[in-house]
């Protein structure tokens, strides 16, 4: 496990690039051990590409970091473990991994995924939490993003009806965006769960909502 949180790291290697390695044989305790050698002959690695796994290797205590996330309660499962989601390995840009505080959504789990405007009317609210809770109590799930407005709406919706929900986060998991959604953010751990691609303690940043956003979807 130690080996697929360092390779979550290295940010600098595309999705695309980790996961094509995997379908290789190569997976995360096999590159963290490569000589530069048995990495020039991976024809699809560039140079730079090389030079970053090696110099993080050489930066990254691994050790200290896996501690680290074994005593913060959160989970990592990735695209080399057989209880990744069947859903998102056929996705555009799979994730290698992801990060959780709380559930998965199980294999068999029906999923419906509600997102939303932050900025949205009463009328607005009052729908996304109906929609939400009548789809519960039919035995959904709800899958959204736990931003202000529709999102929101829609996991309170689901937790009314008694019913699991989960969040996906444009930050770790571990960090709680929008703050003011904390009271919420710890009711889906209870009742669902929070998923994150990005490492533990990663602000949120414009740049991953979009990014989020496929894995909502797939």
């Amino acid at each position: 496990m130690k080996y697929y949180n360092w390779l979550c790291s290295l940010y600098e290697l595309s999705n695309n690039k980790k996961n094509k390695l995997f379908e290789c044989g190569i997976g995360a305790h096999e590159l963290y051990h490569m000589d530069s050698t048995k990495l020039n002959e991976i024809d699809f690695l560039t140079d730079k590409d090389i030079d970053r796994i090696i110099s993080n290797r050489e930066e990254y205590d691994i050790d200290i970091k896996f501690e680290q996330l074994q005593t913060s309660g959160i989970d990592l499962i990735t695209i080399e473990q057989e209880d990744f989601p069947d859903k998102l390995r056929n996705i555009n840009n799979c994730p290698y991994g992801l990060y959780c505080i709380g559930d998965l959504p199980s294999k068999d789990e029906k999923l419906i995924a509600i997102v939303g405007a932050r900025n949205r009317s009463v009328y607005g609210q009052e729908v996304a939490y109906r929609i939400a809770n009548e789809l519960s109590k039919n035995g959904y799930s709800i899958i959204s993003g736990m931003a202000r407005g529709i999102d929101s709406d829609s996991h309170k919706g689901a937790i009314d009806a008694h019913r699991k929900t989960y969040a996906v986060l444009g930050s770790g998991v571990d960090v709680c965006y929008p703050t003011q959604n904390k009271y919420l953010y710890n009711q889906i751990i209870q009742n669902g769960g929070v998923l994150s691609e990005n490492m533990p303690k990663t602000p949120a940043q414009a740049r991953f909502f979009p990014l989020r956003n496929r894995i909502i979807s797939g």
